[in-house]
């Protein structure tokens, strides 16, 4: 498993750095993000339900049945290739809200997010605040959770369901 990944922002934004030593305000265009471990279970447990469920609930919606939608998955072959952030957020938006609390969901994807998992440095070093990532835009912040879900956590949910 990939175990970093670069994600550039379409707009920048002003965060707190500090370098060497002194605290200052920098433009930055990149977020940094770490995989996920274990020990990060009480934040990806409930991000994993939600998102099943919202899938599960969009291939009911779509009368399919889920037998038949892990039979094209497994037809098609490795479920990462075909779950790209594209198919993630369709799946996010179009599965309704009887399938999973959006606002609800993308708060607790910045909680996690910020603790130890996003960083303004290359270095890893200097975590994202909550403010920060609260002045992303909206498409920035919704392509970031898609992006992470589709390198760190859809082949593993992927397995598991397989």
């Amino acid at each position: 498993m990939q175990e970093d990944l670069v994600f550039k922002l379409e707009k920048s934004v002003q965060v707190s750095v500090n370098s060497s030593g002194k605290n200052t305000f920098e433009e930055i265009d990149t977020i940094y993000l770490k995989a996920h471990s274990y020990k990060d279970k009480s934040r990806t447990l409930p991000l994993k339900q939600a998102f099943l469920s919202a899938q599960t609930t969009l291939a009911l919606k779509m009368s399919k049945s889920i037998e038949e939608s892990q039979k094209r998955e497994i037809k098609d072959g490795d479920a990462q290739d075909s779950m790209n952030a594209t198919t993630i957020k369709m799946i996010l938006f179009a599965s309704g809200e009887d399938a999973i609390n959006l606002p609800s969901f993308f708060v607790n994807f910045e909680k996690f997010l910020i603790n130890g998992i996003a960083f303004k440095d290359s270095d890893f070093k200097q975590s994202i605040t909550a403010l920060e990532l609260g002045k992303l835009s909206e498409f920035d912040f919704e392509e970031l959770v898609a992006k992470y879900i589709e390198v760190f956590m859809a082949s593993s949910w992927a397995r598991t369901l397989s």
